[in-house]
């Protein structure tokens, strides 16, 4: 049987926060015959909302479209920006608050991150209860992110309470129950992640309750998880 390396992984419950910089006005190494690369579909958002902006300076909408492009394009201070923007305009806008905590989560400032998503939290009325079990789940992924599993546990708790089939809260809180080696409440955890997202299964909730089982003594089911998650497209990432 062809198995995966089982190394135990330092998984981070957040968005990924890739490096990337984005060079702004420098020479590009075309010359003047070539024609210019075409704008895609982010670039052109930033032209058309700056354009916008131009001419009324406190259009909220704008703001918030430019913000999210340039998330999108991976410049994360520029995305900070103009939600930041968007709260200054909007003060009472949760939802400003919860997508500039996820692009502080993006850029790894998780303590910033915690401070937006309870923002958002506490602007969030207390009937749209999927934007409060966001907001919890993002912040729960941001405190595992810090290595802080109970205040994670804790919060992730409050978004499958509002949400009960929510596959990415149960995951993300399998992971922390796995984290600190309570190995049967991850094993649940993952289970209902499988079957909550059972229309488009994840293999990293295959693999991480692969994990589980194999960690509590139970190498068959260890392996069929981690042959269902290979067969799903699961690739784990090489040791540094």
């Amino acid at each position: 049987m062809t198995t995966l390396p089982h190394t135990r992984p330092c998984f981070l419950l957040v968005v990924a926060a890739v490096g990337c910089s984005v060079a702004i006005g420098c020479w590009s190494g075309r010359t003047n015959t070539e024609p210019p690369q075409p704008m895609d579909r982010h670039e052109r958002t930033i032209r058309d909302t700056t354009l916008a902006l131009q001419h009324d300076p406190h259009d909220v909408a704008a703001y918030f479209n430019r913000a999210a492009a340039y998330r999108k394009k991976r410049d994360y201070d520029k995305a900070v920006a103009d939600y930041s923007k968007v709260i200054e305009l909007t003060p009472d806008d949760s939802d400003a608050f919860l997508t500039r905590g996820a692009v502080y989560s993006d850029k790894g400032d998780y303590d910033s991150a915690i401070r937006d998503f309870a923002e958002a939290i506490r602007l969030t009325p207390e009937a749209l209860l999927a934007s409060s079990a966001d907001a919890y789940c993002a912040r729960g992924k941001a405190y595992a992110a810090k290595g802080d599993h109970q205040n994670a546990i804790d919060d992730l708790t409050k978004a499958v309470t509002l949400t009960p089939n929510d596959a990415t809260a149960f995951h993300a809180r399998g992971v922390a129950y796995l984290e600190q080696g309570e190995h049967d409440k991850a094993i649940a955890d993952f289970s209902r992640a499988i079957k909550a997202g059972a229309q488009y299964p994840d293999p990293e909730a295959f693999y991480h309750r692969g994990l589980a089982y194999e960690e509590s003594g139970e190498p068959a089911k260890a392996e069929a998880d981690f042959a269902k998650a290979k067969s799903l497209g699961f690739k784990q990432e090489p040791k540094e």
